[in-house]
């Protein structure tokens, strides 16, 4: 392996780390919408964060491959 190959895989490293804290964040927020009984208390809120999520996730997949 040369330096180039591990310095970039040491940069997909960072950027999926990152990616799973950004997830992690959103998936507390999407958790804070919903109010006790389950309901959504903001649907607006709430597919604008299931869209965020989608995108970490493809994000998140083509650093995997």
């Amino acid at each position: 392996m040369n330096n180039t190959t591990s310095i970039k895989l040491d940069n997909n490293s960072k950027k999926a780390q990152m990616i799973e804290q950004q997830f992690e964040i959103l998936r507390n927020e999407l958790n804070n919408q919903v109010d006790k009984c389950g309901a959504l208390s903001n649907q607006e809120e709430v597919l604008e964060l299931s869209r965020k999520l989608d995108k970490l996730h493809n994000e998140y997949i083509k650093l995997k491959n």
